[in-house]
């Protein structure tokens, strides 16, 4: 999508800080891209720096890196790109609980260090059609920075999940898959399937259709949408693929913290696990789907 993107746009730039492979460009994609993709090598604090001003150019730059090294330029994506709310794309790769275990290598404190700048949106798709959604409206997003969580699981086709083809995420906007009553499941990103599933646990185990929804942006809010929650439900549950502390779903349950609904936020706890089993450190936050659906059922009946 994004080789495609250059040969139709001279705008824009694919950057890399020494991975192209992440995104997918072999030696063969990034000679046809030519001066339209570059390789800043292993100096990440420098290609935020660079995309910011194509960007403050003109151009449509879009940096793609793992999560686990974009930590290594939190002053330039808070200093140079936020700061001058420069429309520059940044795709995230690898950051889940699934990604690398190493403990030099951990992935998923994105969220939370995302979710405190001012102007940054990041943006958390499903599957291969929502993800490719989000890439191309950020490519002609002009207004600010926007970064998007490439699924750490792996991209899967849904096309059950296919947005619109001229969805604007200019505005927060959850998208509810199932509705349901008494019990909200809001999964995010890659952990809807397993939001999925925690729904599909009530319905079987405990005869609650639950409200189903594909939260999509991993550090803003639907204010309009959990307005709405308390009208036919009591008990929120919150899924992300990543740590609680500074996470989406605290947000969401400091926001709810004044209504009668209950939420409950699933996550992991920030720390620093080595060379880990990711679902036995699932289990350890009691993220199966067997405790959540249970968590929630507890809830209702208080």
């Amino acid at each position: 999508a994004l080789s495609a993107a250059i040969e139709r746009d001279p705008q824009v730039v694919g950057i890399t800080a020494a991975t192209p492979y992440i995104m997918g460009f072999t030696p063969e994609l990034r000679a046809a891209a030519g001066k339209q993709f570059v390789d800043v090598g292993i100096a990440e604090e420098h290609a935020v720096t660079f995309a910011t001003a194509l960007a403050r150019s003109g151009a449509k730059p879009v940096f793609g890196v793992y999560g686990t090294f974009l930590q290594r330029a939190y002053d330039e994506l808070w200093h140079d790109l936020c700061l001058n709310d420069m429309p520059a794309t940044i795709l995230v790769f690898g950051a889940s609980i699934f990604g690398t275990t190493s403990e030099t290598h951990l992935s998923f404190f994105d969220i939370s260090m995302l979710g405190g700048l001012p102007n940054m949106r990041y943006l958390a798709p499903t599957c291969m059609e929502e993800y490719l959604s989000m890439l191309s409206w950020s490519l002609d997003h002009r207004e600010h920075p926007a970064a998007i969580r490439v699924p750490g699981i792996g991209l899967v086709s849904r096309p059950d999940l296919a947005p619109a083809e001229d969805t604007d995420y200019s505005v927060a906007r959850y998208n509810a898959v199932r509705q349901g009553r008494d019990v909200a499941v809001l999964a995010l990103g890659d952990f809807f399937e397993l939001g999925e599933r925690v729904a599909n646990r009530l319905a079987a185990e405990y005869g609650i259709e639950a409200t189903l929804v594909n939260s999509r942006f991993a550090t803003e809010l639907d204010r309009e949408f959990l307005d709405s929650l308390a009208a036919e439900h009591r008990v929120v549950v919150t899924l992300e693929d990543g740590i609680l502390d500074g996470g989406w779903g605290e947000r969401v349950a400091c926001y709810l913290a004044c209504t009668p609904l209950r939420t409950r936020t699933f996550g992991i706890a920030k720390g620093f696990p080595d060379r880990y089993d990711p679902n036995e450190l699932l289990a350890q936050n009691g993220m199966t789907v067997e405790n959540m659906a249970a968590e929630a059922v507890r809830l209702l009946n208080e």
